[in-house]
């Protein structure tokens, strides 16, 4: 597990922040329980924010990579043309 992803979750629970209510349901104050599982849910939502925007980056990134061997490329075949 990276810094960026989660472990996988029970199928019956869709989400930390209802494994957490769940979780503390019974156990404590539900105006505590409520503040804990709204930061679980804002945590969880961060991370598949940054995976989102991770994943946007290596596209992106892919694309310059892809962008820059056809000139390469291109100037190759110049220079080929002009030598011979």
């Amino acid at each position: 597990m990276s810094a960026n992803t989660l472990p996988e979750l029970d199928r019956a629970f869709k989400s930390y922040a209802s494994f957490v209510a769940d979780f503390l349901a019974g156990q404590c104050d539900p105006a505590v329980a409520g503040q804990v599982v709204s930061v679980v849910a804002g945590l969880e939502e961060a991370l598949h924010r940054q995976a989102r925007d991770e994943t946007e980056i290596e596209l992106r990134l892919t694309d310059l990579e892809t962008e820059l061997v056809r000139r390469l490329e291109a100037i190759e075949r110049t220079i080929a043309e002009a030598l011979e």
